[in-house]
């Protein structure tokens, strides 16, 4: 029970971050964000992996630690730019909704490795889970264009926002690598000393290939606001939520786990309805059924 806790409770800091990027975003590109908010969650992860892990006095497999990396890599560097990229587009609930199927992807990798048991009730909740989410991330189309939800995107055509659910679908899948693989790596970490790690190693690299570089010419940085919203959103979601997320991965696997991580949306939706002021709709309701059902099917599978 604790596992399905700690993995509801990842989905719920992962739900905060959506809200705060896209208005930390307004004066900068999603690169930057993406550094910005990498950087800061790599230097409290370690802080805190320092003060309570005993992080420098612990012994690593370095081959394990390239594949921590790698796979981290993976899902923050390119997915995560995926992702920050759609934000700039469309409405938090629909980019998440439509990221958030990343637990498919890791049923299916699960069964083509064979890495742990894949129960017919897990993978039937998987699938409730992110048909509820997708329902509760979409609007009916009007004519050619799709109506907004909020007052901070302008409104798109519908092949626009098929372009930017083809990105989030992406994001989905390096997501989902990377859990898969983040799942096979737990083995030989700790989910503070692992996320202290991947992270702080990302954000490295983040600085290295975007924030060095640009320095030699004009650069305009984003203001002291935007700094705050990105930092902060990344410390709840990468720093808190991330550590939350290998432990759930520790406790009660990949497959399960994944499942449990997609109602991010479900709450990030609730969180947009607040602070963007998007709009719910009977559709979105009738979605928020089926996350709740597939939610009670995972719990019990």
């Amino acid at each position: 029970m604790l596992g399905v806790i700690l993995a509801l409770g990842a989905a719920l800091f992962w739900a905060l971050e959506p809200s705060m990027y896209v208005l930390g975003m307004k004066d900068t590109s999603p690169l930057l964000a993406n550094t910005i908010r990498t950087l800061t969650a790599g230097g409290f992860s370690l802080l805190v992996a320092i003060i309570w892990d005993d992080f420098f006095g612990q012994s690593y497999d370095w081959k394990q630690v390239v594949f921590l990396i790698a796979v981290t890599s993976l899902g923050m560097g390119f997915g995560d730019w995926l992702f920050f990229t759609c934000l700039k587009n469309a409405e938090v609930t629909f980019v998440a909704g439509f990221s958030s199927t990343y637990p498919l992807v890791v049923a299916l990798l699960v069964m083509i490795f064979g890495t742990e048991q894949l129960t017919p009730l897990t993978l039937l909740a998987a699938i409730v889970i992110v048909t509820g989410v997708i329902i509760v991330s979409t609007t009916k189309p009007n004519g050619t264009h799709i109506s907004r939800t909020d007052s901070m995107h302008p409104e798109l055509t519908i092949k626009q926002y098929g372009t930017t659910a083809m990105f989030a679908l992406l994001a989905a899948a390096t997501w989902g690598v990377t859990i898969f693989g983040l799942g096979l790596s737990m083995k030989h970490f700790t989910p503070l000393s692992a996320n202290a790690i991947r992270i702080t190693a990302v954000g490295g690299f983040l600085m290295i290939t975007h924030v060095i570089p640009s320095s030699n010419r004009k650069t305009t940085l984003p203001s002291t606001r935007s700094f705050i919203l990105l930092g902060v959103g990344g410390i709840l979601g990468l720093g808190i939520g991330s550590t939350m997320m290998l432990a759930a991965l520790n406790m009660i696997g990949t497959t399960r786990s994944s499942a449990i991580f997609s109602v991010s949306p479900f709450f990030a939706a609730l969180i947009a309805i607040l602070i963007l002021k998007e709009k719910t709709t009977k559709r979105r309701l009738s979605g928020i059924i089926f996350v709740s059902i597939g939610i009670l099917l995972i719990s019990i599978s």
